[in-house]
């Protein structure tokens, strides 16, 4: 039960996590420019959605940009909170007196390494769907997407491995 976990001083912040709280908030201001720049230029209808070979194939509102930083800052947002509070997230082992300190200070540390990821990634989207409305690339770079998403499936792997031997 979440409520039986042990309260402890919350994880302290190393560089490593200063720089990812960074990072994260570099994205998203940079997503947010990216778009404020752009928009002028952005014609009426812009792709909305892409098939799996990155070629739009529905448009929409030029406005369907709008949800890329609106979800990224939630994401951060959230994020923010929920590190907070390590008591309150799932773990892959039962947490005891001995292993609370470890396993708070590796879930923040997850969290940190995907909230950047996750923005970057958005802000990427963002601006090649932008750069596909405006016609100067014909669909998504798919590999983009498929290092962010091996970086964080590679993000949760190490997690795993560290939290199953800080049992």
């Amino acid at each position: 039960m979440r409520s039986e976990r042990p309260a402890v001083s919350p994880p302290t912040l190393s560089g490593l996590d200063i720089a990812l709280e960074i990072l994260a908030i570099a994205g998203l201001i940079i997503m947010i420019g990216l778009i404020a720049d752009l928009w002028p230029a952005l014609p009426a209808s812009v792709p909305s959605h892409f098939d799996i070979t990155g070629q739009p194939d529905e448009w929409g509102s030029k406005n369907t940009l709008l949800i890329f930083p609106i979800a990224g800052l939630i994401l951060y947002a959230l994020t923010s909170l929920a590190v907070r509070f390590p008591r309150m997230i799932n773990y892959p082992v039962r947490i005891t007196p001995q292993n609370a300190q470890r396993q708070y200070t590796l879930v923040v540390g997850m969290m940190r390494w995907l909230k950047a990821e996750v923005i970057w990634m958005m802000a990427f989207l963002a601006w090649q769907t932008a750069q596909v409305a405006l016609g100067r690339a014909g669909a998504l770079a798919g590999e983009f997407v498929f290092i962010i998403v091996g970086a964080m499936l590679i993000t949760f792997v190490v997690y795993f491995i560290q939290a199953l031997r800080a049992r």
